[in-house]
């Protein structure tokens, strides 16, 4: 009796797999996906492990009496590239038709719930973007299913905060002098922000709530939320932001000095900046003590700290302290790391009182800017033909010191300087260029001009003369009394030849293509020289480099009835033939368009 019963169960799945093979698979109806928790498909994840959305769960949801062969979990960036991809871990059927008829209706591990935590097939983590997850299922019949697409929003990057203070200390007294402290911040607007004012101890004071339009400046008066004065001491400033993955910033701006009472300590600089390399130029910088009240003064300790608190070096002494001037070296005469430090003034009074300046930061900088100069359109055509006749150059100059005053400079193919800019600061705009060196003399056409830019910060750090890249300059056709004339300086010979060399082919191309657009012209091939060699010997070897041009040229499709070649050696210099330089310049073909 057992045996009949599992006969006909075998037989009737065997049918029911054969008939069910005899047409084309439908969908699998039902197969879902959702967020955990969630009232919609969309949610944010910040991967970097600070416990606030450091992961995103689904729920998956499977209709009962599907026997499953196989599914993947598939996560999506934004291109519509596949970043992971889950599936069944026994692969899906095994190949045994037995085995996989009698397997249980669930037999490759379907997940009920999967958590991301952000990480690639790869086990990296993804970049900051919007992902696309679903899930796919496929039975034993061959039907395959697709839950609804669920969103994922990732970033891992915390909103940012600067900040900028024009003093150390105020005192809110109602005099009208620094009754007030202010505070300029720079905050990023993908986040709620929320600022506060607290005491030494921790206690909040003052608050402010700006969601995502903060202030760029802030004011306290040194009252309390009921409006009252704060005591004497030490503030601190607290901006908080969060963006919508939960990623959190507090940014804090320590040190805020309030004082009304009679014994203060303040600090002065010669200098807010200063660039310890041994080039004279700032090297120093000297921090001068204020002391307000000189009476029962005990002693005084100057101190000065790096970013962490660290003291580097200290000077201390009897009755009013003096001026000191630090170096900026540690003790084997080497410059300390680019960055903030900090001078503090402690004085002490007879009568027990201590008093402590704020500290005053001062920054160190021995790093020359960085700078990047980009220029379009390439190739450069100044003819006025009003094709590309104006290059517009920008320069991106950048220190955290800010920039004293740069320079760029327009080298001829000679290697001299053909062009030059100045300025002061960084430079706002775009530069435009027409073309025309200091002198005024245009740039010859075919030629690269190579540009060179020199950027010195305020501290004196300077990049020397750093070749930035070079301006392409195309086959200028110039307007004149005779017509119109395409000079070309770049067309090369050997010494005392006539045959065209193959580096001269891309010019002589580029001619043949600006030489299409008037057809109307006839074009008279002019070939000059320099003054090496008897004149007789230079009007040939002129007029038979010319006639090599119009060959060249009719050979790709100039009309040969059109062209006419005339030499006239060194007989119209454009240039001093007593340099190399000059002679350069005057070795040269000129094609003069005239119209019928």
């Amino acid at each position: 009796m057992r045996f009949s019963v599992v006969l006909f169960v075998l037989l009737s799945a065997v049918f029911a797999s054969l008939f069910a093979m005899s047409g084309p698979p439908a969908a699998i109806p039902g197969i879902g996906m959702s967020i955990s928790g969630g009232t919609n498909r969309e949610a944010w994840l910040s991967p970097n492990w600070n416990g606030v959305h450091d992961t995103v769960s689904f729920d998956i949801r499977i209709p009962e009496g599907v026997s499953a062969s196989g599914w993947q979990m598939v996560i999506l960036d934004s291109q519509k590239n596949t970043v992971k991809t889950l599936r069944n871990p026994d692969g899906g059927p095994t190949g045994d038709f037995w085995r996989d008829l009698l397997s249980p209706r669930n037999p490759v591990g379907i997940p009920r719930k999967y958590t991301w935590d952000g990480s690639t097939a790869h086990n990296g983590i993804v970049a900051d973007g919007t992902y696309s997850v679903y899930f796919r299922l496929e039975d034993k019949a061959g039907r395959v299913g697709f839950s609804e697409t669920n969103i994922v929003h990732v970033s891992a990057s915390s909103p940012t905060a600067s900040f900028e203070l024009y003093q150390q200390f105020f005192s809110p007294d109602g005099d009208g002098v620094l009754d007030d402290f202010p505070i300029s911040q720079h905050l990023s607007s993908n986040a709620d922000w929320r600022a506060e004012i607290r005491d030494i101890s921790g206690k909040l004071v003052r608050s402010w709530d700006w969601g995502r339009h903060p202030p760029d400046i802030v004011r306290w008066d040194g009252r309390d939320a009921q409006g009252k004065v704060c005591p004497d001491g030490s503030y601190d400033y607290i901006a908080l932001g969060t963006d919508d993955a939960g990623n959190s910033t507090i940014a804090p701006v320590n040190g805020i000095h309030l004082s009304t009472k009679k014994h203060s300590a303040f600090l002065e600089t010669d200098r807010r900046r200063f660039s310890p390399n041994g080039d004279g130029f700032h090297d120093t910088v000297t921090a001068r003590p204020v002391v307000p009240d000189t009476n029962d003064l005990d002693g005084w300790i100057l101190s000065v700290s790096d970013r962490n608190g660290s003291v580097l070096q200290t000077w201390s002494g009897k009755n009013m302290p003096v001026p000191v001037t630090w170096g900026g070296l540690t003790k084997r005469g080497d410059p300390w790391p680019d960055g903030s430090y900090a001078f503090t003034l402690t004085l002490r009074y007879l009568n027990g009182d201590n008093a402590v300046s704020e500290p005053l930061s001062v920054s160190l900088d021995t790093t020359p800017p960085t700078v990047k100069w980009e220029a379009t359109p390439l190739p450069f055509s100044p003819d006025g033909d009003g094709v590309n006749d104006t290059l517009y150059m920008r320069l991106d100059l950048a220190d955290r010191s800010g920039i004293e005053r740069w320079k760029l400079t327009v080298l001829d193919p000679d290697g001299k300087p053909f062009k030059i800019w100045r300025g002061q600061g960084n430079p706002l705009g775009l530069i435009t260029w027409d073309g025309r060196g200091d002198s005024g003399e245009l740039v010859e056409s075919a030629r690269d001009y190579r540009v060179k830019l020199e950027a010195v910060d305020q501290e004196g750090n300077g990049t020397g003369d750093l070749d930035v890249g070079a301006i392409p300059v195309d086959v200028l056709v110039e307007r004149t009394e005779l017509g119109m004339r395409i000079r070309i300086n770049a067309i090369g010979f050997d010494f005392g030849k006539a045959e065209l060399l193959h580096s001269d082919f891309p010019i002589l191309d580029r001619t043949v293509q600006i030489l299409a657009r008037y057809p109307g012209y006839r074009v008279e091939i002019q070939g000059h020289t320099d003054n090496i060699d008897s004149e007789d010997r230079n009007m040939e070897l002129s007029l038979a480099r010319a006639r090599a041009v119009a060959d060249y040229l009719a050979r790709k499709g100039i009309d040969p009835s059109r062209l006419s070649e005339k030499g006239f050696a060194f007989r119209y210099p454009v240039a001093d033939n007593s340099t190399e330089e000059g002679r350069r310049k005057n070795r040269r073909v000129e094609f003069i368009l005239r119209k019928d």
